[in-house]
């Protein structure tokens, strides 16, 4: 037995009126339509959602990559660090 539900969410008119705009010109029938097709792929892994700043796995895995070589650098003295721009400047400058 496939029994239903109804998802009530609380929108302001402006929002829906302008989903419903892009729904349309992507091909659906309905908003309706394009929450189902939504939750359908975000229930079966196939999308996911991401709020705010985030890395990927494999930006954290370069990013790791370059501190652990960074780290290695100053250890062997290799790296001079300087505390200001004009710092660096004057670093440079004198090569």
């Amino acid at each position: 037995m496939n029994s239903k539900t109804n998802l009530q969410v609380p929108i302001s008119v402006t929002l829906k009126a302008q989903a419903e705009e892009v729904a349309e010109k992507q091909g659906f029938s309905s908003l309706q339509e394009v929450v189902r097709v939504f939750i359908t792929n975000y229930t079966s892994g196939n999308i996911s959602v991401l709020f705010g700043n985030s890395i990927s796995p494999q930006v954290l895995e370069i990013y790791e990559k370059d501190l652990k070589l960074t780290k290695e650098a100053i250890a062997k003295n290799d790296v001079k660090i300087h505390m200001t721009a004009n710092d660096a400047i004057n670093h440079l400058s004198s090569l």
